[in-house]
């Protein structure tokens, strides 16, 4: 177990393929898109100047969409992980939600 401080988050990187379901080869720059990632760990959130704590919107397994130059990589019980700032994540993927595609 990890405990975070701050507004850190840690999470498992989702692999994304290389190749699509209908077999066109990805090229390098499709790589450098948004990557996707489950949390594993989340910080109790930023202190602000006045003493009040802004709080992360994401929690435990949530799957979210993250920047993927902003990150510090690490290897916890030989598994990959990517710890981030709250300011470093672009979304959290809701199934089933308005915003869902097919």
């Amino acid at each position: 177990m990890i405990e975070l401080f701050e507004d850190f988050i840690l999470v498992e990187p989702i692999p994304e393929p290389d190749v699509t379901k209908g077999g066109i080869i990805l090229p390098e720059i499709a790589k450098n898109a948004p990557h996707r990632a489950t949390v594993i760990a989340v910080g109790p959130g930023k202190t602000l100047e006045n003493g009040t704590v802004d709080p992360i919107p994401v929690k435990v397994g949530d799957v979210v969409l993250h920047n993927p130059f902003a990150r510090i990589e690490i290897i916890i019980e030989e598994k990959k992980h990517v710890l981030l700032k709250a300011a470093e994540l672009f979304g959290r993927i809701v199934e089933g939600g308005a915003n869902a595609t097919n």
